[in-house]
């Protein structure tokens, strides 16, 4: 009897909850779960973490002390550990491995919603497997199989028995859809199963369905089972983590030869791929989400008669961090200083026009043609500079001091402020003095009582920025029709109290800033484990950072650290 795609979520799906919860989807197994089922016989959705700003804001102060204590004894041995693809990487993966061109927002618009914290969509305590999210995958999987069922001709008349013909697809299919060495044995179960099912094109199509729906394919498993991680997932992480994309022709080969083993051997391959183009594809995913320069995407800027800003533009915009940092890596000038201290940003004439900036006239190797280094004027220096941070740290209409402060803290200094729930409220009933400028009225309106202790650190960071305006331009009068004040300080987790003037000012503060150092390394863990740090985490982090600075901080030499601690799973 042929089984239905229902009848194989429902029998698949209590071995999916079972591994996310072994695995460490929920940090318990909640009383309400019994081998995946709830007291009333109904699968119940798993618990997901709830984000505790203190909790992370202890565990940033730990990574701090130890990096400069030297008291680490290495990093803590790594356990098994598994995350849901993310819907780019479903896109990217069925694409690649069935050579189907399905439209990506077709895909988009039937997988499951992704929970973002801080920016990372793809972190394991926020994005457990639930009931809604396997319908969700079903709904994909049903439009994949459809598209590569119309293969099936094609696949099952291969000049054997139609069997055989799928034999051979899956040895050849199989180790890139579920980046896993693929025995005889396991090409053989799935054949038997597409003969249980009918040995026909429909049985084919509901074949191409389980496959889909194996924990495999969902999630991105680094188990480590023999204390580190074996050549596949060490294959696996590196092109999730350097060029966000399937495992290439050359990684499946070198996983299927045991060539990733060694942390010599992950180090060369890294650097390998770090100077291969593709790793602008993974400095891409790494800036949008560290930075959430996506958010550009949603603002309507002809609204605010910023008509300049159109849709090429907002595209460059966020684009512009990882154009920035892919440069720096390229051209080896990516020590921790220049990511601060450059005197300029990078991207075609038309931005350079729009801000401006002036173009150098050489096109950057790597980058889309006419992409450039673009001069700063007076005023302006490093990634804090770009017209795409303030956007994203800004409203459309103002610049809102706070709201940039406490962007700027979370991203760049990994102090994490929660947000009150009745926030709108309070800023709904706050009189702003419009007769004085923005940063003296939002001094008056929050410097007292418990607002102000809050604010001591949000308001600092926001003050300094105001030279800069909601779009990203340089302004010299605010939006309260005064001549910008922008006199600012900086006040870090452990008290450091660093006064600076206007962008440039903030500029060299953060690139002077210890906590500033070790918060990139604190954000590149977050992108290549998947996950937010905890407190067995600590003296991975220093021992990563410590590396990757021995002579200088280099942006690219923190991935290389932090995969070499994730593939080998100790000291």
């Amino acid at each position: 009897m042929l089984e239905t795609s229902s009848h194989l979520t429902l029998r698949l799906a209590i071995t999916l909850f079972s591994l996310t919860i072994i695995l460490g989807g929920c940090s318990k197994k909640p009383a309400s779960i019994q081998d995946g089922k709830s007291n009333g016989g109904e699968l119940k959705q798993p618990q997901v973490a709830a984000f505790d700003p203190e909790l992370q804001n202890d565990i940033f102060m730990s990574i701090l002390n130890e990096s400069t204590g030297g008291n680490c004894k290495g990093p803590e041995a790594a356990k098994p550990e598994a995350r849901l693809l993310t819907a780019q990487e479903y896109i990217q993966d069925v694409q690649s491995a069935f050579g189907i061109s399905l439209g990506s927002d077709e895909l988009q618009a039937l997988l499951p919603v992704e929970t973002t914290v801080l920016g990372y969509n793809h972190l394991r305590q926020f994005n457990i497997l639930s009931p809604e999210k396997l319908e969700s995958y079903m709904n994909a999987n049903r439009r994949v199989a459809a598209a590569v069922a119309e293969q099936a001709g094609t696949i099952l008349n291969c000049g054997q028995d139609s069997q055989e013909c799928v034999g051979r697809w899956l040895a050849e299919k199989l180790p890139q859809l579920w980046r896993r060495s693929i025995s005889d044995d396991i090409v053989q179960q799935e054949v038997s199963t597409f003969a249980t099912y009918g040995s026909n094109e429909e049985a084919f199509e509901q074949l191409v369905q389980r496959l889909l729906l194996s924990p495999y394919f969902i999630f991105r498993r680094q188990l480590g089972l023999q204390g580190s991680l074996d050549s596949w997932e060490v294959a696996s992480l590196l092109a999730d983590s350097l060029w966000a994309a399937p495992v290439s022709e050359d990684l499946k080969q070198k996983a299927e030869q045991g060539s990733l083993i060694s942390k010599e051997q992950v180090r060369s391959q890294a650097l390998t791929m770090i100077n291969d183009p593709k790793f602008y594809q993974g400095v891409k995913r790494f800036a949008q989400s560290w930075l959430t320069t996506k958010v550009i995407d949603a603002k309507d800027f002809a609204s605010t008669n910023q008509n300049q800003i159109d849709d090429n533009i907002k595209q460059q915009l966020q684009e512009e961090s990882a154009n920035f940092l892919y440069q720096l890596v390229q051209s080896e000038q990516d020590q921790f200083a220049n990511i601060f201290e450059a005197n300029y940003t990078v991207g075609s004439q038309q931005l350079a026009q729009v801000y401006g900036f002036t173009a150098d006239g050489q096109d950057i190797q790597g980058l889309p043609d006419g992409v450039q280094k673009l001069a700063y004027p007076e005023g302006r220096l490093g990634i804090i500079s770009q017209p795409s941070v303030a956007i994203s740290a800004s409203n459309l209409e103002k610049t809102n001091p706070a709201l940039r402060g406490k962007h700027i803290l979370e991203k760049f200094l990994c102090h994490n402020l929660e947000t009150p729930e009745n926030i709108a409220d309070v800023v709904a009933n706050t009189q702003f003095d419009q007769n004085v400028s923005v940063v003296e009225a939002f001094d008056k309106a929050t410097n007292f009582g418990s607002c102000g202790e809050c604010h001591r650190f949000v308001n600092g960071v926001g003050f300094g920025m105001e030279n800069i305006s909601p779009a990203g331009f340089f302004q010299d009068i605010d939006n309260h029709q005064k001549p910008v004040v922008a006199d600012g300080e900086l006040v870090s987790l452990t008290g450091t109290t660093t006064p600076f003037n206007g962008i440039s000012g903030l500029s060299q503060a953060l690139a002077s800033s210890k906590d500033v150092e070790v918060c990139l390394a604190v954000q590149a863990f977050r992108m290549v484990y998947g996950r937010l740090e905890e407190k067995r985490d600590v003296c991975t982090i220093v021992d990563a950072y410590q590396k990757a600075s021995q002579e200088e901080l280099k942006f690219h030499e923190l991935f290389v650290e932090l995969l070499i601690q994730r593939s080998s799973g100790n000291p």
